[in-house]
């Protein structure tokens, strides 16, 4: 019956377009236009009856008598379909602004989007950038709502990238596809299709809907001006549907994807269009904190719940990388709630790269200069309570993730109470130190726990003659964890995995965090393995997978890190922590190698140190 209909309606279309037909026939040949186009555009469905050949000869010989009678034009080529209808709409776009001239636009928009299902018709389409440029300033000036929701499907239907899939989602997709054409109808059969040419259709369709291709296609609908329309649709005074304002923010998302276009949304209004989109159930920013916002807003952003609203943070996440928060946004505070609810979206392919971007965005708010008019850090970390949320993220097992998260923790520990977040009962776990009150037996107890200064936990094979064996286990499970409950361990734990980026975060984070001396005194007075990291944090790791720690930039901003953390621990006032690193000649003599060079950053650092420790 298909193929009966589609010679019909080409005998109708080639009819209508060789007279001098007037405003019905003319809205009748659009039509049949559009219908042809969508059987053009949209693949055979498989049939659904248990018995497709079940027709009847008489119905049979008919359709054979029709199709003999009606040249086919190439078989519906979608290549002449798109010139038929490109040709419409500049013939249409001509002439006044009219509601009859914009229905008739519409209808071949219509047209040309269900054609764009088609990847190669795709490429065709966006080559002509004198139709993109006709159609969008038309729809722009136009008052017809549904001459505009055409337009913005056709440029969804552009731009969109293929979903990013997990392995198992690629396992189904392929045994879906293979399904599919094995419940083909009979008459692929009799056109000898083959699956080699199926498997270079599919190539041919994943070559042109690449993230390269999609690209190409973003940057040339903006240039012919596909934001300016949407903007102007979605304008209160025009009510834009929920469908538009969907289809909107699908397609921001997409066009923000190709990194040189994010300046240009933000110069054409579209931070403020995506704004504007936000549902109701979407967080909401506090342009002013007060008691009761905090009370509020003291729960641990959640997840999103509109796919709208998603694609929105998705959005202004990917501008919030690349621009300056101050030039992008009028007020940071804006998208701060939304890019942490990103945050607290569940683990699948999708859900981690928009946490792996949202932390990149984070990190660029909490960029500015403490203090300044932009600075975020106290509104991200403490009144939204984001600070848990990205503690918990900083746990992460994706290597993407837990690095970014690392690298934004190491921004926010500027901020005073996220810095004491981080200090505050480090010196539970620090022994006390000696007293002359304690008595000669626990002196001498305490002299051989600590020898100069350094807390060495007890081993299991180890005694204790003035306590017995209860004493001595509880003694050895409360020192254990003690220094492993602390944030501070964690950044420690950071400083030591493989990968190079994080390691350089977490160290970053403890030589701010070393300017208090009960960092200082949880570094080298009781976590037992700090000295060791640090140390390890100068090699030159031959054995690592990437090699930006052979990079000299890279050792040299290791060794500044951890020049300023002895430095700041030499200084601290604690007679203890300055044991402690005059006990290890290692530290010793890497600062005299720091500080023999003073052309180098850390060589300030380096010889504040050395000075101390040989006073």
């Amino acid at each position: 019956m298909k193929k009966a209909g589609n010679g019909l309606v080409q005998e109708l279309v080639r009819k209508g377009n060789s007279s001098n037909s007037d405003s019905v026939v003319a809205e009748l040949v659009d039509s049949a236009a559009v219908v042809l186009a969508k059987w053009s555009g949209v693949s055979t469905a498989p049939a659904n009856s248990s018995n497709p050949v079940a027709a009847s000869s008489e119905m049979a010989s008919g359709i054979e008598e029709l199709d003999n009678k009606t040249p086919a034009l190439d078989d519906t080529d979608p290549v002449q379909l798109v010139d038929m209808h490109s040709k419409r709409i500049v013939e249409l776009a001509a002439k006044d602004v009219s509601d009859a001239n914009g229905a008739a636009v519409q209808r071949a928009t219509e047209a040309l989007g269900y054609l764009c299902l088609k990847p190669k018709i795709k490429e065709y389409l966006v080559k002509n950038e004198s139709l993109l440029t006709t159609l969008f300033s038309y729809a722009q000036k136009a008052k017809t709502a549904g001459l505009v929701f055409s337009a913005a499907m056709l440029v969804r239907n552009l731009t969109q990238y293929r979903p990013v899939l997990s392995e198992e989602q690629k396992r189904i997709q392929q045994l879906q596809r293979l399904s599919s054409r094995a419940q083909q109808p009979q008459q692929q059969k009799k056109n000898k299709e083959t699956v080699a040419d199926a498997t270079a259709e599919d190539e041919e369709a994943s070559q042109y809907d690449s993230a390269e291709y999609v690209s190409k296609r973003s940057v040339a609908v903006c240039k012919a001006g596909c934001i300016p329309m949407l903007v102007t649709a979605l304008q209160p005074a025009r009510r834009p549907s929920d469908n538009l304002k969907d289809a909107v923010a699908e397609i921001m998302v997409s066009l923000a994807t190709t990194q040189a276009l994010r300046g240009l949304i933000v110069q054409q209004g579209g931070v403020r269009v995506l704004l504007s989109l936000l549902t109701a159930d979407a967080p909401k920013a506090a342009k002013n904190v007060d008691s009761s916002d905090e009370k509020q807003s003291a729960k641990m952003p959640q997840a999103l719940r509109q796919q709208r609203d998603k694609n929105i943070a998705f959005a202004l996440t990917k501008i919030a990388i690349s621009i300056p928060p101050h030039l992008a946004f009028q007020d940071p505070r804006e998208i701060v709630r939304l890019l942490l609810s990103l945050l607290a979206e569940e683990t699948e392919t999708q859900a981690l790269l928009m946490k792996f971007e949202a932390l990149l965005a984070l990190t660029n708010l909490a960029s500015a200069q403490p203090g300044s008019a932009h600075d975020v850090r106290g509104y991200m970390a403490n009144d939204l309570n984001g600070i848990s949320l990205i503690e918990m993220v900083v746990l992460s097992d994706h290597v993407l993730v837990r690095r970014a998260a690392t690298e934004l923790v190491c921004n926010l520990v500027y901020d005073v109470n996220v810095f004491e977040r981080f200090v505050k009962n480090a010196d539970s776990c620090v022994p006390p130190p000696p007293s002359a009150d304690d008595g000669a037996q626990a002196s001498e107890l305490l002299s051989e726990r600590m020898p100069s200064g350094i807390v060495e936990l007890p081993s299991d094979d180890e005694g204790d003659d003035g306590y017995d064996n209860q004493r001595q286990a509880k003694d050895k499970e409360s020192s254990d964890d003690a220094y492993r409950s602390q944030r501070l361990h964690l950044l420690v734990a950071l400083s030591d995995v493989d990968d190079v980026a994080t390691r350089s975060a977490a160290a970053g984070a403890l030589a701010v965090l070393s300017n208090d001396p009960r960092c200082c005194r949880y570094l080298f007075l009781a976590h037992p393995r700090a000295s060791e990291v640090l140390l390890g944090l100068l090699s030159d790791n031959d054995d690592a997978d990437d090699n930006a720690q052979k990079d000299p930039s890279s050792l040299a901003a290791f060794k500044h890190r951890v020049a300023v953390i002895w430095a700041n621990a030499a200084n601290s006032g604690d007679s203890r922590v300055l044991a402690s690193l005059r006990s290890q000649p290692s530290i010793l003599e890497t600062l005299q190698e720091m500080a023999a060079d003073d052309s180098m950053p850390y060589y300030g650092a380096a010889k504040s140190a050395l000075e101390k420790m040989m006073a």
